[in-house]
């Protein structure tokens, strides 16, 4: 019975993918080797957009998969289509999947249906640990919708979101998650996204009744002195903290001295700060498009609230009625 299958750094063609994916998902007796499958890591071959449909075959199929790694593939945006419309389908028979990798999978904007498909997988998903969605393309709609799917959560552990154009219209929803991992989440990774300050204001909040972070990288995020005050005021709750990368933001020299002296060894490198204040040419961002939508959110909740009174149950969720 074949539990783990590794094809890493092996030069992989769409071709010899075609062939696995035929011998993983043939069926004999009812059953195919895909049932037993628990680990499927595929990393940094040249399958591309073809390979990508050949394994979203495969991954569709699997009954037992805790972790999926598909990363330094080349997908582009329609390989990025298969990948994730495999997980929506394995996700409507086997929700168990407790690691998901999909780094470099450039094509998940909104401007295409991947991130609808990974919305709707992410949202079955109940039991994730480790998320990788770093250099995605979501840009600030797509992450949204994905932070919205990632909200339910309980368990996450490290959650990485690096270069997906992130900003402070995110923040809202970064909160949410955090706050629905408040225990359990250990790793964040923010690293060259577009929070600025503000973003980092909104964030923080999310830390009032405390943190399990051992690491967090907020680098590359044109923060200043307004971010860099906040993170100082909140470093109290920090307690776990081993790890803080503020790289390639905008501090000066007092800031640097003030994050130095209130991080110590837990602040890394700050080989690339730029010195002049990014602040100085922050725009602030008006958030009443985002205050709107949470408030929409809040409504829908109590109506589902309302309704699961109505019915005699203790809580009911949009994910338990279908009209």
């Amino acid at each position: 019975t074949l539990k783990e299958l590794s094809i890493e750094n092996d030069g992989l063609d769409s071709d010899s993918m075609d062939n696995i994916a035929s011998i993983l998902t043939k069926e004999e007796n009812g059953s195919s080797v895909c049932d037993s499958l628990e680990k499927l890591r595929i990393y940094n071959n040249m399958i591309g957009t073809t390979g990508a449909e050949h394994t979203s075959k495969i991954i569709s199929k699997c009954r037992s998969l805790k972790e999926f790694r598909y990363e330094g593939c080349r997908p582009l945006r329609q390989g990025c289509q298969y990948i994730a419309d495999g997980l929506r389908d394995m996700a409507k028979h086997h929700q168990g999947l407790t690691r998901l990798y999909l780094e470099g999978s450039y094509g998940c904007s909104t401007e295409t249906d991947p991130v609808g498909s990974l919305c709707e997988a992410l949202k079955k998903m109940r039991y994730l640990t480790h998320v990788k969605l770093g250099d995605c393309g979501l840009e600030q709609d797509g992450s949204k919708a994905v932070l919205r799917a990632l909200a339910p959560q309980k368990g996450l552990i490290s959650l990485s979101l690096q270069e997906n154009e992130i900003t402070s219209k995110n923040a809202r929803q970064l909160v949410k998650v955090i706050q629905s991992n408040q225990s359990s989440l250990e790793v964040l990774n923010l690293e060259t996204n577009e929070l600025t300050s503000v973003g980092v204001e909104i964030l923080v909040q999310a830390f009032a009744k405390g943190s399990s972070l051992r690491e967090l990288n907020l680098g590359g995020n044109q923060i200043g002195t307004r971010g860099a005050k906040a993170l100082i005021e909140s470093a109290k709750v920090f307690t776990r903290l081993e790890k803080i990368f503020l790289d390639e933001n905008g501090f000066t020299d007092d800031i640097v001295e003030e994050l130095q002296a209130t991080f110590g060894n837990k602040l890394q490198s700050l080989e690339e700060n730029d010195d002049n204040d990014a602040d100085d040419d922050l725009e602030e961002d008006d958030d009443e498009e985002d205050d709107e939508e949470d408030d929409d959110d809040d409504d829908d909740d109590n109506a589902m609230q309302e309704l699961s009174q109505a019915l005699g149950r203790q809580k009911l969720t949009p994910d338990d009625v279908s009209i």
